[in-house]
């Protein structure tokens, strides 16, 4: 099996690479390191079957087309996204929609290609609570089924562009829309800047808010499945189908972290209020998922997630983190 990953050291692609590594016979990695970090492939690097490209999937075209001519591709995984700068709606429009259509160009000359995994952000959904569309509580959450209808930002308004276009493209895929992920090398969301408050003795500021949280460990196993052709339909959701409230994920990292093991005043947090372009709860419906892929779940409990992330923040410097959100 031949696998192509755009996004190749991003957070969620470079552990998908080491998983996949084993399984297949060449495995070629894309990125710009816009904010994928070189230093998470460092592991896979010397691997004889595995090639890493300094591309850009949005500008790069003829790079891009040699890239693709290295092998004829059974699978392609599509990782890469604009996030880093939530008012930068040029770029976002740039790699999430035109680097996607530049994707799609390609794999279309593919004979072999069995399928086309997207990683899709669950603000398709939207942010209006009242909303039939919306799980409140753990009784309601979100179906695959659900109106589309993205948040107002333009990482999630252009991230659905991208999912439609290659619904529309004829091209054999699968979305993945995805909980929040975490764990080792994730740089965006509360947690990697909590644990940078908490060891820094700052006061972090919790938004009022509920996300369901995914371990990376689970999510890989999932999509290593739907690369070995596990699943027939084509929208699926990576989730426990539980959600917590962030003030949760703060008192356990700070359980986990333990009183006196940092310098600085006691860590405290403060609650505020989530600003307009945020979302009150985003709990996704896991059950077809679980039903197209026997066994599947996502179990990871948080205590374990946060330690493994914790673990890895005490010896990786985290000079940047990241967010969609724009600040009102």
């Amino acid at each position: 099996m031949n696998i192509l990953i755009t996004g190749a050291a991003g957070f969620i692609a470079s552990h998908l690479i080491e998983a996949l590594l084993p399984k297949c016979d060449f495995l070629v990695g894309i990125d710009n390191l816009e904010t994928g970090r070189s230093q998470n492939l460092s592991a896979v690097l010397e691997s004889r079957n595995f090639f890493y490209a300094f591309c850009d999937i949005s500008v790069s075209e003829s790079l891009f087309e040699s890239i693709f001519k290295l092998a004829d591709w059974d699978v392609v995984i599509h990782c890469a996204a604009s996030y880093k700068n939530p008012k930068n709606w040029v770029r976002d429009v740039e790699v999430n929609c035109l680097g996607t259509t530049n994707l799609l160009e390609l794999c279309r000359k593919q004979k072999a290609l069995k399928r086309l995994i997207y990683l899709q952000t669950s603000l398709c959904y939207g942010l209006s609570p009242d909303s039939l569309c919306y799980g409140l509580s753990p009784d309601s959450p979100i179906k695959i089924s659900s109106p589309i209808s993205p948040a107002p930002n333009s990482y999630a308004i252009t991230k659905t562009c991208a999912e439609q276009m290659i619904a529309m493209s004829g091209i054999p895929f699968v979305s993945f829309r995805l909980a929040n992920c975490y764990g080792p090398r994730n740089l965006s969301g509360p947690i990697p800047i909590f644990f940078k408050n908490i060891v820094n003795g700052k006061v972090s500021h919790i938004v009022n808010t509920r996300r369901d949280f995914v371990y990376i460990e689970d999510l890989v196993k999932l999509i290593v499945r739907s690369v070995q052709g596990e699943g027939n339909k084509n929208y699926y959701h990576i989730s426990t189908g539980r959600d917590y409230s962030i003030l949760e994920i703060h008192q356990v990292m700070l359980s986990i972290l333990g009183d006196g093991k940092y310098p600085g005043p006691s860590p405290i947090g403060k609650v505020v209020e989530k600003n307009s372009g945020d979302v009150a709860t985003l709990l996704l419906d896991p059950s077809e998922t679980k039903e197209d892929f026997p066994g599947w779940k996502a179990d990871t409990s948080l205590e374990i997630g946060l330690e493994s992330a914790i673990e890895w923040y005490k010896t990786n410097e985290i000079n940047e983190t990241y967010s969609h959100l724009r600040k009102d």
